[in-house]
């Protein structure tokens, strides 16, 4: 992958965190009402669901500085890419989480 690809890929995952990170601090604020209709059964899966969301806005800012860092660095671009999808990992224990707490 060339330098200026790997540039404009950080540029615009930056633009797209800046968006994403705010919000998920406004979702982990309003996480704590899944607790308010939660049945025994579900407790610990509506504990890894507000964990997920809570966690999601430092793991994505670290992630931006790993993979900025890694870039400084002149790592190679696996290893730039593979520290910014860090955040994606947390959407998926979510999203599976999640899927089990609607069966």
């Amino acid at each position: 992958m060339s330098n200026k690809l790997l540039l404009t890929y950080l540029i615009v995952l930056t633009a797209v965190q800046c968006v994403i990170a705010p919000l998920s601090l406004v979702a982990s604020a309003m996480a704590s009402q899944l607790f308010v209709h939660a049945t025994v059964a579900n407790r610990y899966l509506i504990w890894l669901v507000f964990l997920c969301i809570a966690s999601y806005g430092p793991v994505s800012f670290f992630s931006l500085l790993m993979a900025w860092w890694a870039y400084r660095k002149q790592m190679t671009a696996y290893r730039v890419i593979s520290y910014s999808i860090a955040p994606f990992l947390n959407l998926i224990v979510l999203v599976t989480a999640a899927c089990q707490l609607h069966y």
